[in-house]
């Protein structure tokens, strides 16, 4: 019998709960963007509300930091992987639910071109026609994540970690190949 391939070693905490040295399933909101440092590593916060935990994505892992990089703050996800020096180190993850909307400058319903501020606290304003607006609106985004798991590609996979082909996870998966 071996634990090769089966995401034994993840235990579930809450974000407040982690500590150095062990491996975790910790559930959350992206908190900032995702920063690409020297060498390609990629960086974001995850937060629960009460704590904060960084996350990494490293260079090794290739194609998988693209979609670590499509990640956004509101986003809710499922982060799998082992804390060192207080960083989480992916291994996958699943996205939960996807922040879709964004706030952007109006334009305006009737000559359609892009509305200016009116100033600290007064809105918008039409500089050709005077049409006013209250404030930013909701504008859709095309997202390139979908709800499901995304997991590091076999040549940077740890031993130990279910891969996403083995299927029985609670999400679509995107198996990296």
């Amino acid at each position: 019998m071996t634990n090769q391939g089966t995401d034994a070693h993840l235990q579930d905490a809450a974000l407040h709960e982690v500590e150095d040295d062990s491996a975790y399933r910790v559930t959350g909101t992206v908190a900032s963007e995702p920063e690409t440092r020297r060498g390609g590593h990629v960086f974001f916060t995850v937060t629960d509300g009460e704590a904060e935990l960084t996350c990494a994505a490293f260079e090794p892992t290739k194609r998988f930091r693209d979609h670590v990089r499509n990640l956004r703050p509101g986003d809710r996800i499922t982060a799998c992987g082992e804390v060192t020096k207080g960083t989480l180190k992916l291994e996958k993850f699943a996205v939960r639910s996807l922040d879709a909307t964004e706030l952007v400058t109006p334009n305006c319903p009737d000559c359609g071109r892009s509305m200016k501020s009116a100033g600290a606290g007064q809105g918008y304003r039409c500089r050709r026609c005077g049409t006013d607006a209250a404030g930013k609106v909701e504008r859709e985004l095309d997202r390139e994540l979908e709800v499901g798991w995304y997991e590091v590609p076999p040549e940077a996979r740890r031993h130990i970690a279910k891969p996403l082909v083995r299927g029985d996870f609670d999400a679509p998966t995107h198996p990296e190949w």
